[in-house]
């Protein structure tokens, strides 16, 4: 049986790969409709550093609950979610 998801915020893995993100994050990817499908993305930074994240008081808000998200991992596999992610850690 193959898993269903919301085709919206996932992403196919030929598609994901084509973003080049280098090894910056770990994804889980399972088989939608015959095709490999990314259904969540964890940031590896952010899941090594989550406890020193969310004590930073230089962080407020939605980059704080950005950064957590994606060390539990993020099911929104949009390549717009994920490179602003990139970017929102910029200079911590």
């Amino acid at each position: 049986m193959e898993a269903k998801a919301t085709k919206s915020r996932n992403v196919q893995w030929s598609t994901y790969i084509s973003w080049k993100l280098g090894d910056s994050f770990d994804v889980d990817v399972v088989d939608i409709d015959n095709r490999r499908t990314v259904t969540k993305i964890y940031c590896k930074s952010c899941r090594q550093h989550a406890d020193k994240i969310y004590q930073d008081c230089r962080l407020k808000g939605k980059a704080k609950t950005e950064c957590l998200t994606f060390a539990q991992g993020s099911t929104n596999c949009k390549k717009s979610a994920v490179t602003r992610h990139l970017t929102s850690m910029v200079g911590f």
